[in-house]
């Protein structure tokens, strides 16, 4: 398993992804448009194979979210993915 960042802090100002954490266990999540402030979309996706292809775990519209994820299975990798971008700064989080 290749040796990874265990917490992941950005921002978008524009469509795009973070980087992926392989995760293992427990992940913490925060996705943050009031302090930006921001508009737009930001999905959380999941990997089963290395990041070849994501699936959406949940999607936030203008709208906070802190939360924890418990992951089952073992070396799953996440991202956060902001396919929609309107305005400002969108802040994010991502730890395992």
């Amino acid at each position: 398993m290749p040796q990874n960042e265990t917490l992941i802090i950005g921002e978008f100002t524009g469509t795009g992804s973070s980087s992926m954490l392989h995760v293992n266990g427990t992940i913490t999540i925060s996705v943050d448009f009031s302090t930006g402030p921001g508009s737009g979309a930001v999905k959380l996706q999941r990997s089963f194979d290395d990041g070849e292809t994501w699936k959406d775990v949940e999607t936030w519209t203008d709208t906070n979210f802190e939360g924890i994820v418990e992951e089952v299975a073992s070396y799953i990798q996440y991202r956060f993915n902001c396919p929609t971008y309107t305005s400002g700064t969108i802040h994010y989080v991502l730890g395992a």
